[in-house]
């Protein structure tokens, strides 16, 4: 089971986005992202929202590494 810095470099890496094009999308640095990716810290939970929100996830495939399932916004918002 992957852990949560293997999960954000997978679907990043799916959605064909650096580091920096995270970490402009939350708002971010490129510095923290990277932490996240080598398991320097973990993300806090608003990050684990906004990232489950631009990857069309739920917060706990993030969070537990486990298969992912992918929806669309208007499919998350109806959860």
């Amino acid at each position: 089971m992957a852990g949560v810095s293997e999960t954000i470099v997978k679907l990043r890496t799916e959605k064909g986005w650096t580091q920096q094009e995270l970490a402009d999308r939350l708002i971010v640095s490129r510095s923290l992202v990277s932490m996240w990716e080598l398991r320097i810290r973990e993300p806090d939970l608003l990050s684990v929202e906004k990232m489950a929100e631009l990857f069309g996830v739920k917060t706990g495939a993030i969070v537990s590494g486990r298969s992912f399932v992918y929806f669309s916004q208007e499919e998350l918002w109806s959860i």
